[in-house]
């Protein structure tokens, strides 16, 4: 059967770009053949910036400087990275015995968006050697990772396989790993961050106020010694639409508002976390329109409740287990907002000023109102 002229036209088309991927440097194809930038550059320890970054065997040695490259090689191609926020490319990081040293911090110009990748970052302790690590030396970096300049929103970032670390004694000014100002739609998944001689008064990551900051994805990342995510106040309602799930987190710093610190967040989705440590596990303040679904984790002080819910509107606690002596869900009107559901809660319950406003259905445990209902105690339906 003969093939349609157009077909075999794009046939064609294919046929000539594979042949040129496989010429390509680092590709096994014929020594001394042109490079295709296909928007990939990769970084190894034993690097070198000089080199173009087209394969692990002409790796370059920074992160910055391969996405650096990256946008010098889509502006020698006409684009415009700050009207376009056009993804550029992907950076590929390789194992590192101690870390790649970013300095003040890797920066990301959001109007030119790529993607991090390193190797699988290990989950456990140790050993470092095969992780894509980020760190810093300087003693005035504020974050690894920064999304911060350019004028527009970046939409896009991804950063997958890393592992973030610091060494607290040394990078004395550090206040989280990655830092949103005007980004959206990032994706951190699979990631690990732990630091050396804490404690840490910081977060993994944390996005500033008065800016969009929506859509992020951040999901199966392992933290240690240090909040998972806050949101600093901002003056508009614009950090919303997150999906917050499966994430690791051991955290027992009372320096922290909770492990997962948000403020006007909306129609959000925090699913099936693990927090655990002996400090507040979610403290959402005046945010409304969020599920909180199977969250999970253990405390052993009475001091500290698992979610701390002042003012908001509409948001519904479903379930989740902590092993918190009481105190389990505090939810708090005070701050205002309209009512809030929990359903199936597996801990001890107390809602505090105009308690009429909240609903609880089918509590595991035991339920205390205060306010609205004048300090009756036990189970309202």
């Amino acid at each position: 059967m003969a093939i349609d002229p157009d077909v075999q036209d794009q046939l064609e088309g294919v046929y000539a770009r594979l042949r040129d991927l496989e010429s390509a440097p680092g590709s096994g194809g014929p020594v001394g053949a042109a490079a295709v930038e296909v928007g990939d550059r990769y970084v190894t320890e034993d690097g070198d910036d000089t080199k173009d970054g087209l394969s692990w065997a002409t790796a370059k040695a920074s992160p910055q400087a391969a996405y650096d490259d990256l946008v010098e090689n889509f502006n020698d191609q006409g684009h415009n990275i700050m009207k376009g926020r056009r993804h550029i490319g992907t950076v590929h990081l390789g194992p590192h015995s101690t870390f790649y040293d970013v300095g003040e911090g890797l920066n990301l110009d959001k109007g030119a968006v790529a993607g991090f990748r390193g190797v699988q970052a290990s989950k456990g302790q140790d050993p470092y050697g095969w992780m894509s690590r980020l760190g810093t030396t300087s003693p005035t970096a504020r974050w690894l990772v920064g999304m911060t300049t350019g004028p527009t929103n970046g939409y896009g970032f991804k950063f997958r396989n890393l592992s973030f670390y610091a060494d607290l004694d040394v990078a004395a000014s550090l206040e989280s790993m990655i830092r949103g100002y005007g980004a959206s739609l990032v994706t951190v998944d699979d990631c690990y961050a732990d630091v050396d001689n804490g404690p840490f008064d910081g977060f993994f990551i944390k996005c500033a106020g008065a800016v969009e900051n929506s859509w992020w994805d951040v999901t199966a990342n392992r933290v240690n010694s240090m909040g998972l995510i806050q949101t600093v106040q901002p003056t508009t309602n614009n950090q919303n639409r997150w999906n917050v799930e499966k994430n690791q987190v051991f955290c027992g710093n009372p320096n922290l508002r909770g492990q997962i610190d948000i403020y006007n967040v909306f129609d959000s989705s925090f699913i099936g976390n693990n927090l655990e440590g002996d400090m507040t596990a979610i403290y959402a303040e005046k945010c409304g329109s969020n599920s909180f679904i199977n969250n999970s984790g253990e405390s052993s002080t009475i001091e500290h409740p698992a979610i701390v819910m002042p003012g908001g509107w509409w948001n519904i606690i479903i379930g989740g287990r902590w092993q918190t002596p009481t105190s389990g869900v505090f939810l708090d009107r005070t701050g205002g907002g309209s009512p809030v559901t929990v359903i199936n809660p597996q801990a001890t319950m107390t809602t505090r000023t105009d308690g009429a406003k909240n609903r609880i259905i089918d509590p595991k445990g035991t339920v205390t109102l205060l306010g609205g209902f004048g300090g009756v105690t036990g189970n309202p339906l």
